[in-house]
């Protein structure tokens, strides 16, 4: 029987960043990966680079491959189908605060900014031209994380997640997770505070959507969305806004993460 293949194409939404200080439209590309362990392996030459590789090789056994190997695979989807050239072609290595750095390595091109997250059942990327910061997160609902969350928020964070009209810990959650993409985007890695990063004008919708502000940093905004018993959010210029891509952003995105675990992605 052949390995089986990675799947292309299907987990790539591209969407158009727009803000009155761009002169037209900025690519923003999110991909997704959901695929086994067999699959990535089996093509890990078409789309590692060879430093990514010899990382790879110093990984000493599971689930750390598969995260990493997921990553890497959305994160060179999104650069290909946003920005050009190929797979191996882009080589994606950690900054000094764990950030992903892309750098592309056949040539010169436009700085690109590219935010990775993965949870036990996938991998989110993002790509954006880096003079138009955003960054990503996605996170699976678990009550384990419940009072590892709570110390995490402040008083008015706790308040909008009682009043949220959704299960406490999946409202912390998606509270917890705009908080992570909130230090990627203001290039903190994860070595932030989350304290530091208080939210404030929290509008939950009956999609179990919310949108919030955040306290100290006026200039971002973030949104995240819970679906199946995941949360996905995005953390990008409160000037800007995000057109395109067939459905709202992230919708497309969170219901491929549902896949593997096989919950209903309105559920």
């Amino acid at each position: 029987m052949p390995p089986p293949m990675l799947s292309r194409e299907a987990g790539i939404f591209a969407y158009e960043l727009r803000d009155d200080r761009l002169t037209g439209s900025a690519p923003l590309v999110l991909a997704v990966c959901i695929d086994g362990l067999q699959a990535l392996r089996s093509e890990e030459a078409s789309f590692l680079s060879e430093a990514e590789r010899e990382s790879l090789r110093q990984f000493p056994g599971e689930p750390r491959p598969l995260g990493f190997l997921r990553g890497r695979w959305a994160a060179k989807q999104a650069l290909v189908r946003g920005f050009g050239g190929q797979h191996r072609e882009w080589s994606i290595a950690n900054g000094v605060f764990g950030q992903p750095v892309a750098q592309f390595d056949a040539g010169v091109k436009p700085p690109v900014a590219v935010s990775v997250s993965h949870s036990n059942v996938g991998a989110l990327a993002l790509a954006v031209p880096a003079a138009c910061p955003a960054a990503i997160d996605c996170e699976v609902v678990s009550a384990r994380n419940l009072d590892a969350i709570r110390s995490q928020m402040g008083e008015d964070e706790l308040t909008a997640a009682a009043r949220s009209g959704l299960p406490v810990i999946d409202a912390l959650t998606m509270l917890w997770s705009l908080k992570e993409s909130a230090c990627k985007v203001l290039g903190a890695g994860l070595s932030a505070d989350f304290q530091v990063l208080g939210m404030t004008q929290f509008a939950f919708s009956g999609d179990d959507q919310l949108r919030v502000r955040f306290r100290h940093f006026a200039h971002i905004q973030g949104h995240a969305l819970r679906r199946g018993g995941q949360v996905a959010s995005l953390v990008f210029a409160a000037s800007s806004r995000i057109a395109g891509g067939g459905a709202p952003v992230l919708e497309q995105e969170l219901a491929l993460l549902c896949k593997p675990a096989g919950a209903k992605p309105g559920a």
